[in-house]
């Protein structure tokens, strides 16, 4: 009991911290005991960091539900190293100009498959689950490092939205442009959006849409594939730089 004292005072989860606020008022250990039994706390298996986590969550969006006036939410996900020695997943929800981490899952940061696209599937069924018993449209966000049919589709079947940036090397096809091989060979405009309603992408020939515009601020050029609007899809992946 006096280790989640401990959490609660010291308002962290780093053992030297808690260690720390537990004064002789909660327990006559030494310091190093303390550590000790602080450690053994965090590693025991009846703790299920997700589990706890997901009560935080669903908390967090019956209060976003309440109020918010809008039947649209938005969830940006991508991947952010931690000391060169973790790797984290995260699915974030954006609330104004904030962003509130509602799903993650932490590996190694050389560990194998570690950045396998199950995860990422993983982490939109659970959301998915969540968010089944509300009427919302959920648009999903991410960089190119996510750039996936098998995910695009996977995406489609829930009924998600969802804008991703591709790389430049894709292979595409747009009705009456047959000079355009690869997102590359686009040549974007400077003040504008170039659009394209049910192009084939890559060799699997996914139907989809795809705007390319210039980045604000930037010389990179955007390729957003998704499953909406292109001109709307702009709109919403601009807003991955608002938080």
């Amino acid at each position: 009991m006096y280790i989640i004292i401990g959490i609660i005072l010291s308002k962290s989860v780093v053992i030297s911290d808690i260690s720390e606020k537990l004064k002789d008022d909660f327990t006559d250990a030494t310091e190093e005991s303390k550590i000790k039994k602080i450690y053994r706390f965090f590693k025991a298996s009846t703790i299920n960091p997700y589990y706890l986590y997901n009560f935080f969550i669903e908390e967090v969006i019956r209060k976003y539900v309440k109020r918010s006036n809008s039947n649209k939410v938005i969830i940006i996900f991508d991947h952010t190293t931690l000391d060169d020695r973790f790797l984290i997943l995260k699915f974030s929800l954006k609330v104004g100009k904030r962003a509130i981490p509602i799903w993650y899952k932490i590996f190694e940061y050389n560990k194998k498959g570690n950045k396998s696209f199950e995860h990422i599937k993983q982490g939109i069924k659970e959301l998915n689950e969540i968010f089944n018993s509300y009427n919302y449209k959920v648009i999903l966000l991410a960089d190119r490092g996510f750039k996936s049919i098998d995910l695009f589709s996977f995406i489609d079947k829930l009924g998600w939205k969802y804008c991703i940036r591709c790389t430049n090397d894709m292979l595409v096809k747009i009705e009456g442009k047959d000079k355009i091989k690869y997102l590359r060979d686009i040549t974007p405009i400077k003040r504008g959006v170039k659009k394209f309603n049910r192009v084939l992408l890559s060799a699997e020939e996914y139907r989809c849409n795809l705007a390319v515009c210039k980045a604000e601020e930037s010389e990179d050029t955007w390729y957003l594939v998704t499953n909406m609007d292109s001109k709307q899809a702009v709109r919403e992946y601009k807003k991955r730089f608002i938080i």
